[in-house]
């Protein structure tokens, strides 16, 4: 599981489903909408059929939870940087099976700062009632 996301995902819920339907590599996605910062084109040759400004994407991305099998570690190579992208291309390329669970629990990506800001302002409202503290609320409490 990777250290900047903010979810409540029943990650046992996850597992059970995933060692039930046995794959070398299953995948959590959710969905996320994505603005694109541009006007798109469309054409056909040189002629500008449709220009749709700005247009928003929904689009289904890795969440960064994964169950590996020990199949899907063995092809990891060793001493070198290798990212999960690489290892589900290389799973699929072997004809090893590999799975995904789509989400639609909440889930945040707080790896840049305007996330991790967003996410502190729903953490109280999402979390709240489990009673664990911030480093924003223990900085206040000082």
């Amino acid at each position: 599981m990777n250290g900047d996301i903010l979810t409540d995902l029943d990650l046992g819920e996850f597992y059970e489903k995933a060692v039930t339907t046995p794959a070398a590599l299953t995948a959590v996605t959710t969905e996320v909408e994505w603005t694109s910062p541009f006007g798109e084109v469309r054409g056909t040759g040189d002629r500008i059929d449709l220009v749709d400004e700005k247009p928003v994407r929904r689009v289904e991305i890795l969440a960064g939870i994964y169950l590996l099998e020990l199949s899907a570690l063995a092809a990891v190579p060793r001493d070198t940087l290798y990212g999960i992208d690489q290892l589900i291309t290389e799973l699929v390329t072997r004809g090893l099976d590999v799975r995904r669970s789509l989400t639609r629990r909440y889930w945040r990506d707080i790896g840049r700062p305007a996330d991790y800001e967003a996410a502190a302002k729903e953490y109280a409202e999402r979390f709240g009632h489990l009673g664990i503290r911030t480093v924003g609320d223990a900085n206040a409490a000082a």
